[in-house]
């Protein structure tokens, strides 16, 4: 017999683990982070050879503050012996571009090198790029809040943390006053994702079953990015 409550996963490149985590089998997994770079295929010695990176989310939203590490290496001869490496090293703007610049010394002499660019999860600004949370808070009643007191405009504030449910909620406030006035107000909140998955695989199965699993997927963007 086999209970399915959760996955781990793991998203990898060149080895390096880009992002890790574990799911529950009702909650939407998304891939954290899209890097491309463009480079010439020809640098001169003496000159900067320069790597132009874009950084962006899994929805196309460009990601600010990401660190992009950049390793140039070449052999100086044919037996490999003298090997040479650049490091560069750059931060990307609000719009995800970052240029990395080797300088390429004017005595090197290899006709070809290895150009290596990375990022590593969670090193944003904003934490856009963090490892994906297990979504496990589905409360029925999000918030109750008995003691909440009016200010002498009569205006009054209270921050709280959304619930993972993906829904409208119903906000109700209801007050009074120390004579006995009553007032209610109600709003509708909505908890919402542009892009999610959504699949529910039996709970319990046994040796030999065989089963069709549904997925929906919901797009709610302006495009779909690859």
């Amino acid at each position: 017999m086999l209970h399915w409550l959760r996955v781990k996963y793991e998203v990898t490149s060149n080895g390096e683990i880009l992002a890790s985590g574990i799911e529950a089998l009702r909650a939407a997994t998304t891939d954290p982070f899209v890097l491309t770079a463009a480079a010439s295929r020809v640098a001169s010695p003496g000159l900067p050879y320069r790597v132009q990176v874009h950084v962006k989310s899994n929805i196309g939203q460009p990601l600010a503050g990401v660190q992009v590490n950049g390793d140039l290496v070449w052999d100086e001869d044919e037996s490999g012996d003298k090997n040479k490496k650049i490091i560069a090293t750059g931060v990307t703007n609000t719009s995800g571009n970052a240029t990395l610049e080797f300088p390429i010394p004017r005595e090197v002499q290899a006709e070809e090198g290895d150009l290596t660019v990375s990022v590593k999860s969670g090193v944003t600004k904003s934490g856009a790029m963090s490892t994906p949370r297990l979504r496990q808070d589905f409360p029925e009643t999000m918030l109750w809040e008995p003691t909440l007191i009016t200010d002498r405009r009569g205006h009054a504030r209270l921050d709280f943390k959304l619930a993972d449910n993906i829904t409208t909620w119903k906000l109700t406030a209801v007050g009074s006053t120390r004579s006995g006035e009553l007032g209610r107000a109600e709003k509708d909140l909505r908890a919402f994702q542009p892009f999610f998955v959504e699949h529910d695989p039996p709970r319990i199965l046994t040796q030999g079953d065989e089963i069709s699993y549904p997925l929906v997927l919901r797009n709610y963007l302006n495009k779909l990015n690859y």
